[in-house]
């Protein structure tokens, strides 16, 4: 075990010296231990529950245009899935919503993912739909020369209604650790009135849990999630420390951009989770106070196997 943990920090590693960046086009959450449908269709289902979680992410708040409005990126993410036994794997919706400034991006995921058994874990292949809306209102813009050429043509709210796809594949072995690679807007597809084209987006993320048998009620989660267009790439380390199943707690590490500390709780089946971001980039030096993100979640279980109850008539013995 340890030495298949010790070849993953090597290979994260050597990826983290390619070269790092945030300049990123899909939306990141530090709570993404709690979101992988976002980031991964091959997740769908494989909960053996009706799940529902929603995220909401403020980042870089105190971000302001001159005018003194916010600009900083506002994030609303949600997600649902379960398993579909009769055919063979899971369903999922995702849906969410991206502002930045004056851009406002949404997209709904629709997908289905093939399960089935591969060793001692459990094999999810997915696919989505995606169908994303772009909208840029070009009044909000103060341009240094009136007579810029772009904007002089554009006025108010253009949009365009998108289409693209994404693939995934996740495996996971319940109670000892997970993997996943999956690649978002594989089609690139671009609008016709912004102009605004998606970028293919890779995936690479995984988890493990640590366990002792002098202290079962503690457990231990590090995480990593390594996301690249080919032209950067981003790397999200984040371990959680658990207690009995009721409250973790945790600290994130995004290169080039920032820590975050988080925590949270489980009641019944309800968690409660909130992260706070603190950028060690120029964005914190631009006046940024940081970033705050809240995610709630609802796991609904029931039996999909139940046996048909039959009752012998004592009339007939």
């Amino acid at each position: 075990m340890l030495t298949r943990i010790s070849r993953v920090i090597a290979i994260v590693l050597l990826l983290s010296n390619v070269g790092l960046a945030v300049a990123q086009q899909e939306p990141q959450f530090t709570q993404h231990m709690f979101s992988k449908l976002n980031y991964n269709p091959g997740y769908a289902g494989m909960r053996d529950a009706i799940c529902a979680t929603g995220i909401m992410r403020q980042q870089w708040v105190g971000f302001v245009d001159m005018e003194g409005q916010s600009i900083g990126p506002k994030t609303y993410s949600f997600s649902i899935d379960m398993p579909v036994k009769v055919l063979r794997g899971g369903a999922g919706i995702n849906i969410m919503q991206d502002q930045i400034g004056y851009f406002t991006q949404t997209n709904v995921d629709i997908g289905y993912a093939y399960h089935t058994s591969v060793g001692a874990g459990d094999l999810g292949i997915g696919v989505q739909a995606m169908f994303f809306n772009s909208i840029l209102d070009f009044s909000q813009f103060n341009p240094i020369s009136s007579e810029d050429p772009v904007l002089m043509q554009r006025n108010g709210e253009e949009s365009d209604m998108i289409f693209d796809a994404n693939l995934g594949v996740y495996y996971q072995v319940p109670n000892e650790f997970w993997v996943g690679v999956s690649a978002q807007n594989i089609i690139q597809s671009t609008g016709r009135n912004t102009l605004y084209q998606l970028s293919r987006t890779f995936y690479v993320a995984g988890g493990y849990q640590l366990s002792f048998p002098t202290r079962p009620f503690i457990k231990i989660e590090p995480s990593v999630v390594i996301k690249s267009d080919l032209a950067v790439l981003q790397a999200d380390f984040n371990a959680l420390v658990k207690y009995k199943d009721q409250f973790w707690g945790g600290l994130n590490y995004r290169f080039g951009d920032g820590v975050g500390v988080l925590f949270g709780l489980w009641w019944k089946d309800f968690k409660l989770g909130y992260s706070y971001d603190l950028s060690t980039s120029k964005v914190n030096v631009g006046g940024s106070k940081g970033s705050h993100e809240v995610m709630l979640g609802y796991c609904f279980k029931f039996e999909f196997d139940r046996g048909i109850r039959t009752l012998r008539n004592t009339r007939y013995l």
